[in-house]
């Protein structure tokens, strides 16, 4: 038990010592690009700026992934972030505390827009006409 908690402390001065300085560890980046570029991008429903965008992250898992363009169809998708093997328990704690090496892990997703199909404006208006005739006659 005593062997136990002196193995968290360790790790959890390690921790703190790799966050305040981040002379070592494993630093990770998801990289958003989109085309074309210059798309909105939300990551988790958070607005966080325009394709190409890269985001430090700390913890893996999924994603919530919405790129928006005017003239194209919105993507939205879960995107699952996975671990490199070295990120693992027990081999993460060797690599994130003891081994004095920074590391990065990156990702990669590229978005490939669809435009947006074109409607028609004179079918759009007698659709609008239609609607607007059947509204005035009822049920």
């Amino acid at each position: 038990m005593l062997a136990l908690a002196a193995a968290v402390l360790v790790a959890s001065c390690g921790c703190m010592k790799k966050y305040i300085n981040r002379e070592y560890g494993v630093e990770r980046f998801i990289t958003i690009k989109s085309d074309p570029p210059g798309a909105r991008l939300l990551i988790d429903n958070e607005e966080v700026g325009t394709t190409p965008y890269t985001l430090n992250f700390v913890h893996y898992g999924t994603r919530r992934i919405t790129v928006i363009a005017d003239g194209y169809k919105t993507i939205s998708t879960l995107e699952r972030i996975s671990p490199p093997w070295y990120q693992y328990f027990p081999l993460d704690l060797f690599y994130e505390l003891i081994l004095p090496v920074k590391m990065e892990d990156h990702h990669n997703f590229l978005f490939k827009l669809e435009p947006e199909p074109q409607m028609d404006v004179r079918k759009f208006i007698e659709q609008a006409e239609e609607f607007r005739r059947r509204e005035r006659e009822g049920p």
